[in-house]
This record gives structure tokens, C-alpha cells and sequence, in this order.
């Protein structure tokens, strides 16, 4: 695989919390609670494990459960700056 397509492939696979409906609205904070946390695990788990591209799309994902979490958003700046995103990063900061 070239240089140009793996950029392509990174650049394909980065989504951004707009990509993801809101969640929060048709869930009981409770069940928004469980499911944003449980996603920023398993994004964790992917950052740890240098995948980056699937640790923003889970960071995301649970940010469309819990928007505002500032705990998400600080983890998702830091899989930005892993795939060299530096302006999405600077946006979640």
C-alpha cells in the first residue's frame, strides 16, 4: 500500500462527533450515562492499543450519548493529535 493511500485510508476513517446523531435526547440519563462511559472505555482500550482512527469514531460515538463530557472530548483531542488532526484536536480542547 502507497504513502497516498494509507493518508487515505487515515483520512476516511477520522469522524468527528457531528458525523453521530444525538443520542442523549431519546435515552434516560442513566442509560445515556452507561452507554457514553462504556464507548469511552472501549475507545481507551483502542488508544492504548495505537487505534487511533477506532478510538475517535468510539469517542464520538459517546459523545453522542454525553456531549458535553469533557472527559470524552480531552480523550478524542488526544487521538487527534496521535493521527497529526491538530485543528479537531484544538476544537475538543
Amino acid at each position: 500500500m502507497g504513502e497516498d493511500e494509507d493518508f487515505d485510508k487515515l483520512i476516511d476513517g477520522i469522524k468527528n462527533v457531528d458525523d453521530e446523531p444525538d443520542l442523549s435526547a431519546c435515552e434516560s440519563t442513566e442509560e445515556a450515562e452507561a452507554n457514553g462511559l462504556a464507548l469511552k472505555d472501549q475507545g481507551n482500550a483502542a488508544l492504548m492499543a495505537g487505534h487511533y482512527n477506532e478510538a475517535i469514531h468510539l469517542y464520538s460515538t459517546g459523545l453522542s450519548h454525553l456531549p458535553n463530557n469533557a472527559i470524552i472530548l480531552s480523550n478524542r483531542a488526544l487521538a487527534y493529535i496521535k493521527v497529526e488532526n491538530y485543528g479537531l484536536a484544538i476544537q475538543d480542547a
